[in-house]
């Protein structure tokens, strides 16, 4: 069952739908990385279109791809992640073609808890980053229940129930200054 649900979000990412699976925070809205879903998502959530949205990698190799990085900002991120802290940095030339950003907000995630595991065989069978944002209309409770959002947003996802945690801390690391702009 797990494996045809698997099957199912994949297909779904790949066809550029929005889908939802839990994070070690919160249940999240994920899609593949393009302007087209960065306005998705942002229109999902109510808020303005192209607002960022932060990025969840599978590993610390996929990150240069999608980043220009200082030493300093490398040094810092190779010593916080994994966490459920997320970075502001510059974006590579690569995402600013995908999504028109000079900067990218960088997740990687404790892949090991148990709550990610099928969130996790998600990203290693896609094997790229994907946009990620909490799961909720914007200035609203995020949803901690999988099915609950499915009916909601009426798109696909993991089941499950968690408990909800504290949104991820948001760290930026522009100009090489370390400032946090969410608690």
């Amino acid at each position: 069952m797990k494996l045809l649900k698997i099957n199912k979000l994949l297909n779904d990412l790949n066809n550029n739908k929005i889908i939802a699976m839990p994070t070690e925070t919160v249940y999240g809205f994920f899609s593949l990385i393009s302007l087209e879903n960065l306005k998705n998502i942002n229109k999902l959530k109510g808020r303005e279109l192209e607002k960022p949205l932060q990025v969840f990698f599978l590993d610390f190799s996929q990150i240069e791809k999608y980043t220009k990085l200082s030493q300093f900002q490398k040094q810092i991120l190779i010593q916080e992640l994994p966490g459920n802290k997320s970075f502001l940095v510059p974006s590579s030339s690569f995402f600013k073609k995908l999504t028109n950003q000079n900067t990218i907000l960088i997740r990687l995630p404790i892949w090991e808890q148990k709550i990610l595991k099928n969130t996790k065989k998600v990203f290693e069978k896609i094997n790229v980053p994907l946009f990620a944002t909490s799961a909720n209309l914007t200035n609203n409770k995020e949803f901690d229940n999988g099915k609950l959002i499915q009916n909601e947003f009426k798109i696909n996802g993991f089941n499950k129930k968690i408990k909800a945690k504290k949104s991820s801390i948001i760290i930026s690391l522009l100009e090489d200054k370390v400032e946090i702009i969410r608690n």
